[in-house]
């Protein structure tokens, strides 16, 4: 998503990913800003916890919520790409 904004000539500062998220939702690469940031935010809970029930409840929200935001920014990079 980096790369894409840098690329498209989209300046990103501070060099952050809740900054590429937000400059991704700006720009309509993405269409849910808070679902992306959500993801974010439960990725750097993980990194430091070592609760099984928030590991479980991570589970969940990764098949129900993130995997379809993954899907669908790659579905957009595919599109993208095929017809440059």
């Amino acid at each position: 998503m980096k790369d894409f904004l840098e690329d498209s000539g989209i300046l990103i500062v501070p060099v952050t990913p809740k900054a590429v998220i937000k400059e991704a939702f700006a720009a309509k690469v993405i269409d849910d800003g808070q679902g992306w940031i959500d993801m974010m935010l439960e990725r750097n809970l993980l990194s430091h916890t070592y609760d099984e029930q928030r590991f479980r409840t991570a589970l969940v929200n990764i098949r129900k919520r993130y995997m379809p935001l993954l899907q669908s920014f790659y579905q957009w990079m595919q599109h993208r790409y095929r017809n440059d």
